[in-house]
């Protein structure tokens, strides 16, 4: 489910940048100033909740 919502996310950042960015170049920039901290967020949320499990 996080995975569908990032890839959401992520094509709603690259179809509103293309009309915003002036070439491939300036979207690249914009869609990694935005995702890269996001993924990086999501990916320490998650690595925090597996990690603190208990094994049962």
């Amino acid at each position: 489910m996080l995975a569908l919502a990032g890839l959401g996310f992520t094509g709603a950042i690259l179809w509103r940048g293309l009309s915003i960015a002036q070439n491939l170049d300036d979207l690249a920039k914009v869609a990694g100033l935005v995702l890269s901290p996001l993924f990086g967020v999501v990916g320490t949320v998650l690595g925090f909740y597996f990690g603190s499990r208990e094994k049962e």
